[in-house]
């Protein structure tokens, strides 16, 4: 086994002092595993890589609780300019007996000695993980557990892997998968997997369809995988969807031109989560020329909820017809830009939201026609029915 000579131990140790820089260094595989047999020797390669191609040294030794048992076959590694990679040699020499059970781990650290003018300039390192599966006596099992892409309204999966590190068979297991909302733990979703043999010293992979009928959000899976009497636990936290704020309707109240429109514009949180520093700016287009352009207030949207903001627009010297209001909303990282055509008339702004749409005395005044023209449809459909029983009783 290769120890760290003392000089390269001083150089180690202050390395560690300094601030860190970019790297090329990489290793391959970043883990590997093996399943205790006593007394045997196993090799496997390591792969050291240059990604960059810089000329540089490299210091290799291992640590953790199978450290006495790893052997290298190059401590030190010289990379000359463009050189990629580099082969060590890793040989495990398994002892007689261990007195524990279940998982050791060893790890083999590759660290990059970058010198400048004689100086310790930087360093930084890499690690390839080494586990050492110790069986359990009777059944002994490990979980993992794997999110897949999860979509709102689309089919994905769970996927769980069960590890029988015992030196007896799993009669029977069987995965249980409870979601719940990461921000209420309230269970969404309850679902349960096959039941299976586990062979001892294999692993069997559960696969859990799930289609989430969910808003978008943060949530967590826990999942229990139940054997022969015995059970083991694994959890992992996923997001649905991404961070969405939708604008719901636009609407623009009592409204004459030439004098200023208020936009209320309410926005709806898609997500199950709150989301702040929520703005828009807003602004009136027809093609390439810009007539207005407002920021509105910053609000906290609570999950799942609506909210108004404001924009303004001077309609002096505007004209009537169609124009373009741009809405770009800002929360976090997020821009989500909406187009939405409106139409600018003497005595209101219709936005296309219909259904909201609070405009001037212009849309009281169609709204009386409509209904007028609702009632006189009626009366002519009763006399036409009273005239027609009428007819009949003269035959």
């Amino acid at each position: 086994m290769h120890r760290v000579p003392p000089r390269l131990a001083f150089l180690l140790l202050t390395s560690a002092l300094l601030t860190s820089m970019a790297s090329g260094l990489g290793v391959v595989p970043s883990s590997h595993e093996l399943t205790f047999e006593p007394g045997k020797t196993t090799t496997y390669k390591l792969k050291v890589v240059n990604n960059d191609g810089d000329a540089r040294q490299v210091l290799l030794y291992t640590d953790g609780e199978l450290s006495s048992i790893i052997s290298l076959s190059d401590s030190l590694i010289s990379f000359a300019e463009d050189e990629e990679e580099r082969i060590v040699t890793v040989t495990v020499l398994q002892p007689e007996r261990l007195a524990v059970q279940g998982r050791l781990q060893g790890r083999i650290i590759a660290r990059d000695l970058s010198l400048t003018s004689g100086q310790l300039g930087a360093s930084l390192s890499v690690v390839s993980r080494l586990d050492l599966i110790v069986p359990y006596t009777g059944t002994y099992a490990e979980l993992k557990l794997f999110v897949g892409d999860l979509q709102a309204g689309k089919q994905g999966n769970f996927v769980a892997e069960l590890a029988n590190l015992g030196l007896e068979d799993i009669a029977s297991a069987q995965v249980y998968v409870n979601v719940l909302d990461a921000r209420t733990d309230d269970v969404v979703a309850s679902l349960v997997s096959d039941d299976v043999r586990v062979p001892k010293g294999t692993k069997k992979l559960f696969t859990i369809p799930w289609s989430p009928e969910v808003p978008n959000g943060v949530y967590k899976a826990v999942a229990t995988a139940v054997y022969d009497g015995d059970s083991v636990e694994d959890q992992k936290v996923f997001s649905i969807g991404s961070r969405s704020v939708r604008v719901s309707s636009i609407s623009v109240d009592d409204f004459s031109l030439g004098g200023i429109a208020k936009f209320d514009i309410l926005l709806r949180n898609e997500w199950s989560g709150v989301i702040e520093d929520v703005h828009a700016e807003v602004q009136v287009r027809r093609g390439e020329s810009l007539f207005a352009s407002s920021t509105t207030q910053t609000i906290t949207l609570q999950p799942l909820q609506s909210q108004a903001v404001n924009a303004y627009w001077d309609t002096k010297n505007v004209v009537t017809g169609g124009y373009d209001l741009v809405v770009t909303l800002f929360h976090g990282d997020a821009v989500e830009e909406r187009v939405f055509p409106i139409t600018v008339t003497q005595r209101g702004i219709d936005t296309g939201f219909t259904a909201q749409v609070v405009s001037g005395r212009e849309g009281g005044e169609s709204s009386a026609i409509y209904l007028l023209v609702a009632l006189v449809v009626v009366v002519l459909v009763v006399n036409a029915v009273l005239f027609r029983k009428l007819f009949r009783r003269k035959k």
